[in-house]
């Protein structure tokens, strides 16, 4: 998997890691769960996203939020598997984005979540 301000990078056949900084918590609250969506458009319904995954400041199996931004940033990190990245065609463009709620009960999608993604062949077919 690659990222950058601009792209992310799934390979086919493969899980990863993707991080996400959030750095604009207003002060007095925290992150209480965040989303994140994959989409062909990003004005698309979520319940259409072909990759959707839910987290928390808990462990889970799609990821989880390891700082809930008191200090006004906040780390998120979600968890992709390979059937993630299989439920995407290669070559095409989708596009990802995060959304995160706060305990002060306010839901927000900031803007710089929002990354153009492609799935690539993983290129190598077996690992055994």
């Amino acid at each position: 998997m690659t990222t950058s301000i601009d792209k992310i990078l799934l390979r086919q056949d493969s899980s990863c890691e993707i991080p996400y900084c959030i750095g604009d918590v207003p002060t007095g609250t925290t992150i209480t769960q965040a989303w994140f969506v994959v989409k062909p458009d990003l004005a698309d319904p979520d319940d259409q996203a072909l990759i959707s995954k839910t987290i928390f400041p808990g462990v889970t199996s799609s990821g989880q939020i390891t700082d809930v931004g008191a200090s006004g940033t906040a780390s998120l990190i979600f968890v992709l598997d390979d059937d993630d990245a299989n439920a995407l065609s290669i070559g095409t463009l989708y596009m990802s984005a995060v959304k995160v709620l706060l305990d002060s009960g306010l839901a927000y999608q900031p803007p710089y979540t929002r990354r153009p993604t492609r799935v690539v062949s993983s290129g190598i077919e077996r690992v055994s």
